[in-house]
């Protein structure tokens, strides 16, 4: 995770600072996991993208994902707009106008300066969990099958999506998010302690120390994260 962590400060009303990270699994041959962050004019945006392994170019289907929410953002998040959701879809009917063979799950968070609540989009099997009292809570379902959790039952790329599968929900104003695809929790839900006594410690520079010995190695899947602290 070491190159690839980022750290920023915004304003101080309110002050946010995030970090992220991404490793490739010890059995994957690339990277297609991708860690998203979007510094608009009176919010934030912080999307993380599992890349579907079986898709050998999922990698570029995020990339082209990227590139036009980075294009057309302004238009629909500016001036306290709420369109999100659609926002989203339209990313995705333009990536299905390609013919990259990829797909990916998503789990986004977007972050107003004030007044209106975060809201969150999931689809998929990546999760965005928030930290409350001594525990930290997953706040959406994974889109699969419970026996078998490899296999999705939604995921970005699938050619049925509709813009209702798009439409966010609105989240509690926590102090601390964690943004992280499967790849991530599946090593976190094993030591799950030792994890949340990392990502609650003081300076964002130890957290990413920490997180990063704790992951070394056990990986077998790319694992990417976003932690987003308030104050």
């Amino acid at each position: 995770m070491g190159k690839t962590v980022k750290h920023k400060h915004f304003g101080e009303k309110p002050k946010l600072s995030y970090i992220t990270g991404s490793v490739k699994g010890i059995q994957r041959e690339r990277n297609q996991d991708r860690a998203y962050v979007l510094d608009g004019p009176g919010y934030h945006l912080f999307i993380i993208f599992d890349g579907v392994s079986s898709y050998p170019e999922s990698y570029r289907y995020i990339e082209t994902f990227m590139e036009f929410l980075d294009e057309h953002h302004h238009e629909w998040l500016d001036n306290e707009k709420e369109g999100l959701g659609q926002l989203l879809y339209l990313a995705y009917l333009h990536c299905r106008k390609t013919s990259i063979a990829g797909s990916t799950t998503i789990s986004a968070l977007f972050i107003p300066d004030e007044k209106q609540l975060p809201k969150m989009v999931s689809i998929g099997d990546s999760r965005v969990y928030a930290f409350r009292r001594k525990n930290i809570v997953s706040l959406a379902e994974d889109d699969n099958v419970p026996e078998m959790p490899n296999i999705l039952t939604r995921w970005v790329g699938h050619d049925y999506l509709l813009a209702e599968d798009f439409r966010p929900v609105e989240v509690a104003l926590d102090n601390q998010f964690l943004l992280c695809s499967d790849g991530f929790y599946g090593v976190m839900e094993e030591n799950r302690e030792a994890f949340y006594r990392a990502l609650k410690l003081p300076e964002l520079e130890g957290i990413k120390e920490e997180l990063y010995r704790l992951m070394e190695g056990k990986n077998s899947d790319d694992a990417s994260y976003i932690l987003v602290r308030r104050g």
